[in-house]
């Protein structure tokens, strides 16, 4: 290791690591210290970080920039915190982007290394941030996600741009296995870095009818009953181990976790007990009133188990995950976002289910790379030997065909997905707004240098959906074109940097135009946003849909109703029903109410919340450029009650700290209205209405008590 800079060598030794594993070493050898561009693909757990954060304090040793892009906000957050500890004891200067997509941020200009999400960092390119101009290395952290379909075409288009806009950097690419690993190195001109090593040796294999028979000829008896999830808890659990179980639906997760809590209780010291209350009355208060799914996790927790999904909200999740972490829960019932989410690894992990359902598809087995996904979190690196990650079978003849499919099949290709029009039309008006491309042929020079097009040969039908979506920006007024240059208009420009796909900002353009003679109220700017193509919408019922006619035929709208034989009309009835949902939040319906009649839950309802501020956030700055005083105003005030959940009377109240929808509510129903009210209170009273903490904390803030 002596060739390495000695910040790594001293992280290194902190960790106890006195050698580097092999895909390091052969990244070394392959020229990671030379600039050389690279795709590490190996297993989870090999050790592909490592081989980028050497590649990373190289170029601050040079006094260069680094970038690091990662597909989530929770892994930007967790590798900032990560590298901070390593590193920033050592001077480097370690930043993170994740927030304001409308923002060049200006805090990260002075750090050495900036990590942030894919679409943060085309963000920054949007608002030409300064930190970009120095920056000589990039590291892609999980290109396999080049085939989804939602993320992939940003990042392709993202990684596009940038090979362009700093030739000259080192690009280092980290992915799963994969079976055309080495298509992804000739498109990145890279060196191909390829492993099949892990850190802690994993074993997988199928459970049927008592027997655990795993590759390697490595087979384990367990006590047999019906109840094939509680065979192989008890004999972790007995064992002093954890796992985790990866399960098809939050249906499925919740309710394996309440039939193991059943038990899982008699494997726990009275210590863990106790730790384990604590943090369920964490859980149970992490939200201003308690849902039933937040009782039902308490209670899980209490004995041991829990469920993660993306209807916990995110506090939520990040009780559970530290109390994992903490080794106090002893299993995690959680549906497969966690295998792409948070480092969180087990023992044992079990994928029951093999199968999903799609309105699309129907029934159908999910792919291997997925499954080696969430395989790959069993073993814990330096606590473990080995880990164990098994599939549960219900017959030989099964059990046989997990083994051939799962087992020792390869994982998929990965294939490009940037045909996707909504993606282009996006792509393709950032690409004229920064100048990257002025002419259609340019741009048609440009998606050569995709992905796709190494893959497909043929650009016939990009190079068809490119001249259309160029056609319908200039008649949406996002472009102009004199001969065969063009350029982006004001609006164009502000439409690119607000990250919108040009057909919703079109939409939105078209209802602030239509409330110049239809007022705006906040059910039918709720509604347009909806309809605009920017947000998710709620699915409909049969019997849902004379209710939701009715409130739309007695609310004028920002919108023309589509004729029910149009393909748009599905999506009209959606939106109303969306816009019913997000009234009933800015009305103060309890988040239980959220639940019990739309079915959304509190991380689904936080996420659904931030897309209707961006989109509220963007209409007020269309509506800026377009001069519309009146809708702006309106927006306004709609911003601050999306975010709090509020009528307008409880603005004062909800601006002092710790004080929520809930509490505001009970202190303006005690004839309480302005913040001075509150201060002014008796603390007696103060402590009956809010609790006595938080009347303390603004008591001693305000330094009046």
């Amino acid at each position: 290791m002596h060739n390495l800079p000695e910040i790594i060598i001293k992280a290194l030794e902190s960790k106890g690591i006195s050698e580097l594993r092999p895909p390091q070493q052969s990244a070394l050898d392959k020229g990671l210290m030379d600039g050389k561009n690279l795709v590490i693909s190996s297993p989870t757990g090999s050790g592909k970080t490592l081989a980028a954060e050497i590649a990373m304090i190289n170029h601050f040793e040079k006094k260069e920039k680094t970038l690091y892009i990662v597909p989530l906000k929770s892994l930007a957050s967790e590798k900032y915190k990560s590298f901070k500890e390593d590193y920033g004891k050592c001077g480097v200067g370690i930043g993170l982007s994740i927030g304001d997509l409308d923002s060049p941020d200006y805090r990260i200009k002075d750090c050495d290394v900036v990590i942030c999400t894919a679409e943060k960092a085309d963000s920054l390119i949007r608002h030409d941030s300064a930190f970009l101009k120095s920056v000589s290395c990039v590291i892609i952290d999980e290109i396999h996600l080049i085939d989804d379909y939602s993320r992939g075409p940003g990042l392709e288009v993202l990684i596009t741009i940038m090979r362009k806009l700093i030739p000259k950097a080192q690009f280092i690419a980290l992915s799963a296995t994969i079976s055309n690993d080495s298509e992804l190195s000739n498109w990145l001109s890279a060196e191909l870095v390829k492993s099949d090593y892990r850190a802690v040796k994993l074993y997988e294999g199928v459970y049927l009818n008592g027997l655990l028979e795993f590759n390697d000829n490595k087979n384990i008896e367990i006590p047999c009953s019906s109840f094939p999830e509680k065979d192989l808890a008890l004999d972790t659990f007995n064992n002093k181990k954890q796992l985790i179980f990866f399960l098809s639906s939050r249906r499925n997760a919740q309710s394996l976790a309440n039939r193991l809590s059943v038990f899982s209780d008699k494997c726990l010291s009275n210590k863990e007990k106790g730790e384990l209350d604590i943090l369920a009355d964490k859980v149970l208060h992490s939200l201003e009133q308690a849902t039933e799914q937040c009782k039902s996790l308490a209670e899980c927790i209490r004995k041991g188990v829990a469920f993660h999904h993306a209807g916990l909200a995110q506090k939520q999740k990040d009780f559970v995950e530290k109390g994992f972490r903490d080794r106090i829960i002893k299993s995690i019932c959680a549906t497969p976002t966690l295998a792409a989410g948070v480092n969180l690894p087990a023992f044992r992990v079990i994928v029951r289910d093999l199968k999903r359902f799609s309105a699309l598809q129907g029934s159908y087995y999910i792919p291997v790379l997925e499954v080696k996904q969430m395989f790959g979190r069993a073993g814990r690196p330096g606590m473990e030997e080995w880990g164990e990650a098994i599939t549960l079978a219900k017959s030989d003849s099964e059990k046989q065909e997990i083994f051939d499919e799962y087992i020792y099949g390869e994982a998929e290709n990965v294939y490009s997905k940037l045909s996707s029009e909504p993606h282009l039309r996006t792509h393709v008006l950032s690409l004229i707004s920064g100048n990257f491309c002025k002419k259609i042929s340019e741009l048609k020079d440009f998606f050569k240098e995709t992905f796709f097009a190494m893959q497909y040969k043929d650009l016939n039908e990009i190079n068809g959906i490119i001249g259309k979506i160029a056609d319908e920006l200039i008649v949406w007024g996002f472009i102009e074109k004199k001969g065969e240059l063009m350029a982006c208009t004001s609006i164009g420009r502000r439409v690119c940097e607000l990250c919108l796909d040009p057909l919703v900002a079109y939409n939105i353009i078209n209802s602030i135009i239509r409330s110049r003679s239809v007022a705006p109220s906040s059910f039918n700017i709720l509604q347009s946003l909806c309809y605009s193509g920017g947000i998710n919408l709620l699915g409909i019922k049969n019997n849902e849909v004379m209710e939701i006619l009715s409130i739309a035929e007695n609310n004028y709208l920002l919108i023309n109703e589509p004729d029910s034989f149009d393909f748009e009309y599905d999506n009209f009835l959606k939106s109303v029903k969306t816009a019913m949902m997000f009234e009933s939040w800015i009305n103060e319906k309890s988040e239980q109410t959220m639940i019990d009649e739309f079915k959304v839950y509190p991380g689904d309802l936080r996420n659904l919340l931030s897309s209707l501020d961006w989109l509220v956030y963007s209409m007020q700055e269309i509506g800026k450029i377009m001069d519309e005083k009146r809708i702006m105003g309106f927006l306004r005030v709609m911003r601050s009650r999306i975010k709090y959940g509020i009528k307008e009377e409880l603005f004062s109240l909800v601006s002092m700290k710790g004080i929520g929808r809930v509490r505001a509510r009970k202190l303006f129903s005690n004839g309480i209205r302005s913040e001075k009210d509150v201060l002014s209170m008796e603390y007696i009273k103060l402590s009956e209405l809010i609790g006595p903490g938080i009347a303390k904390k603004i008591r001693e803030s305000k330094k009046t008590f």
